[in-house]
């Protein structure tokens, strides 16, 4: 799975919850690691969610 669709993935799972929807606010990422040295990335995703 490309991180592409693993993204595109995520953001259709959170517009179909019932309860919350995303925000029109800023959203940003948390780099916990150094992905240059293996390829891989451990990340914190902050994505502003409201109530619908």
């Amino acid at each position: 799975m490309t991180l592409r669709s693993r993204g595109k993935r995520f953001f259709d799972v959170l517009e179909q919850d019932s309860a919350y929807q995303i925000a029109s606010a800023p959203c940003f990422e948390t780099y916990l690691n150094n992905g240059m040295e293996d390829g891989y990335w451990d990340i914190e995703m902050y994505i502003p969610v409201q109530r619908k």
